[in-house]
This record gives structure tokens, sequence and C-alpha cells, in this order.
């Protein structure tokens, strides 16, 4: 009885406030969840073939080793990456930067629908015990005024029934990511991750699912990875919204 007065209430709110696309504001239908068929035509699948591990799109000739990219056949650290889209096109980017920087928080719940389809669709959110939100620098954390990773991780979590840890501090606050090359990533991320000993009764034995909005190089969700497996976690894999198209990476 109840679940059928809750269809019924939601079907009537959806007639009295139309939903809207989140980028493009035209009307759309409502089990598109704020995302119109056209805008998603205007996104980028990240879709096989790709590097099993780190997810960069790679013609399956090119492969140095069975299905993986030749960076990750002579690396093993970075751990096993799935996005829903590549971090690339006019759609995407925009929502994401609407979200991060304009202050429209809104957007992480509609933009978390899509993570939680890349973990429907590339994983088993069965096989883990907890979701893991990379974390922001409590200062810059304090200026923005949210973490969009928690923002995403929000839809995976109610539709996995799966627990949302906070595990990771960011000890120093790095220069942001965006524009640094790989060597300067990797340089400006070194050791900048800890798991205080207070919360690794939560972390050790666990298989977890750790939350980011772009992959680029890697380095941030090695450098969490790394941090969570020498707190005890045993699996720690990654997804998140975009992976940035980087084609035939050098080791």
């Amino acid at each position: 009885m109840a679940d059928r007065v809750a269809e019924t209430f939601r079907q009537l709110l959806e007639l009295l406030v139309p939903s809207v696309c989140c980028h493009c504001r035209r009307l759309c239908r409502p089990h598109e969840q704020g995302f119109c068929a056209q805008c998603r035509r205007g996104v980028i699948r990240c879709e096989p073939p790709f590097c099993h591990r780190c997810a960069v799109p790679m013609p399956a000739v090119e492969a140095h080793t069975p299905g993986l990219c030749l960076r990750c056949a002579v690396h093993d650290s970075m751990p096993t990456v799935r996005a829903w889209a590549h971090f690339a096109g006019d759609v995407l980017p925009a929502l994401l930067m609407r979200c991060k920087y304009g202050g429209e928080r809104h957007l992480g719940p509609t933009l978390g629908q899509l993570v939680w389809s890349a973990a429907q669709t590339y994983l088993q959110p069965s096989d883990y015990d907890a979701v893991v939100a990379v974390p922001l620098h409590d200062g810059r954390l304090r200026k923005r005024g949210f973490n969009q990773s928690v923002l995403l991780a929000g839809p995976l979590c109610r539709g996995a029934e799966l627990p949302l840890l906070s595990p990771l501090r960011r000890v120093e606050r790095t220069a942001a990511q965006a524009g640094l090359g790989a060597q300067d990533r990797s340089r400006n991320l070194r050791g900048s991750f800890v798991c205080p000993a207070t919360h690794r009764a939560d972390v050790e034995g666990r298989r977890l699912l750790l939350v980011d909005d772009v992959v680029t190089t890697g380095r941030t969700v090695t450098e969490c990875a790394l941090t969570l497996h020498r707190a005890g976690a045993v699996q720690v894999d990654v997804v998140c919204l975009a992976r940035t198209p980087q084609q035939r990476q050098a080791p």
C-alpha cells in the first residue's frame, strides 16, 4: 500500500514539476533523470576496447600484453579503473565544471547516476564492502563547500546499498591537478593521502570501490589505492564519471 501511494505521489509530482535537462534546459522525460537523450548523444561513452586496467582507449592491435596498454603492461601499480564516458566533447566537461567550480552542487546526483551506471555495466557492485570518495584537502573543501566525489558516490551507495566511508585524509594542499603534466602530477601528489589509525578498522580486510570525478593520468587514484592497501584493504577498484582519452601512453 505504501509503495503504491509513493508511486502515485511521484507520478503526480512529475506532472506538476516537469523535468528539465541539466545541460540544455529543455524539457525531458522523467525516466531520463534530468539528462535528455539529445545531450546524452553528445557524450562519448567509454566503451571497449579499452585497457583492462586503466580504461584508456586502446585498439586491440596495440596491446603490448593481452588486454593491457603499454604503460599498464610495464607498471602494475594503478588500480582497475572503469568510467562512464570520456572527458571530451561539449556536454560532460561543461557539466562537471559547473558542478565543481560554478557551485552547482545540485548537478552532483544527476552525474552520480552515470557513475552508478558505469559500476553496474563494468563491475559487480555486490563484490564490494564499501565505497570511498577521493577526498579534498580541508582548505579546498571549506572554500568549495562540498566534495564533488561524495556527491557522485551518492547514487552508487544507494543503488548498491553500500556504506560511504571517509578513511582518507589529504594532508598536504597540492596544486590543482588540471593543467599539470604526468611527472608534475606524480610529484604533486606523492605522500598527499593518509589513513589515520582511527579509521584503519573501517578499511582492514575490506573490498573498496573508490569514486573520483575524472581520471587523467591515474596518479590521484593510484595514491589513494596504495594508501588504502597499506591500511589493510584487500581490494581497491575505481569507478569514475569520466576518463581522459589519452592514446598510446608511454611507460
